[in-house]
């Protein structure tokens, strides 16, 4: 769905299909989204079965060490690509180039993904099809009775921190940085991917020592404080200096924190 989205047509290539890339866009992007939730859920767990419980946040914020690299080299991709082609190209065929590359990183997962051994624990449990079956149900009914709270809490932090994946580095920029160059929105945005990916070990390794609820206590009362104070600098002071202090350090710090205890 990633790749395709590259070779869809649009007002500049097959523009008497315009409308039907928009619906195809919208199905694949949809296909992009039901794979990510996947992908997390299942890779999630299979860190918590083979990693040791002293190490276990630790292990689990490598899924966003992952995600930030990669949204790091893809925003210096893009900077790069607009720099050299110009931001007419990039609108006109440039902009296709990052998901056509998506292909070789995806086929290198996928050959991965296929040799990745299943743990002993998983496969004592399917040895008993039935009886797996039947744990599996009790598990989840046990989860809803017991701990409706942990898992609403759960349900929200994940929400917040989409949220501060997605709002900072893009929206703001947009909507509150609209008179940057398409240059230094994108260098901006690198800026805040490098500064979370530096902070997720710190978050992890602080989840091993302090505990799951102190760092995602913590990170959340961060976030509370600096999303509203970054927000007025930002509309206050719109500078380029502005940008890269409000969302490439602090929403940075907020980003990588968060997104290590998801």
């Amino acid at each position: 769905a990633t790749v395709a989205q590259g070779c869809l047509p649009g007002r500049y290539f097959g523009g008497k299909f315009q409308g039907l890339g928009f619906v195809l866009l919208m199905i694949f992007r949809a296909l992009q989204g039901l794979s990510a939730g996947g992908e997390i859920g299942a890779v999630t767990a299979y860190l918590m079965e083979v990693s040791p419980v002293q190490t276990l946040g630790m292990a689990v914020c490598m899924i966003s060490i992952g995600s930030q690299t990669a949204w790091a080299f893809a925003s210096a991709l893009l900077a790069v690509l607009n720099q050299v082609l110009g931001s007419e190209a990039m609108l006109v065929w440039g902009w296709r180039i990052p998901f056509l590359f998506s292909a070789l990183p995806g086929a290198l997962a996928m050959w991965g993904r296929n040799r990745i051994r299943e743990t002993d624990a998983f496969l004592l449990e399917v040895r008993n099809d039935e009886g797996h079956k039947q744990h599996v149900c009790k598990s989840i009914m046990e989860l809803l009775i017991h701990y409706p709270l942990a898992i609403l809490i759960g349900i929200l932090g994940v929400c917040c921190t989409a949220t501060m994946w997605f709002a900072p580095p893009f929206w703001s920029i947009n909507a509150v940085l609209g008179h940057l160059a398409a240059s230094d929105a994108l260098w901006v945005g690198l800026c805040c991917q490098l500064v979370g990916l530096a902070v997720t070990p710190v978050a992890g390794w602080c989840t091993d020592r302090y505990g799951v609820a102190m760092t995602t206590c913590v990170g959340g009362m961060y976030t509370i404080l600096v999303g509203f104070t970054a927000y007025l600098m930002l509309v206050v002071d719109s500078s380029r200096a502005t940008a890269y202090l409000g969302v490439g350090l602090f929403f940075g710090l907020a980003q990588g924190f968060n997104g290590a205890t998801i």
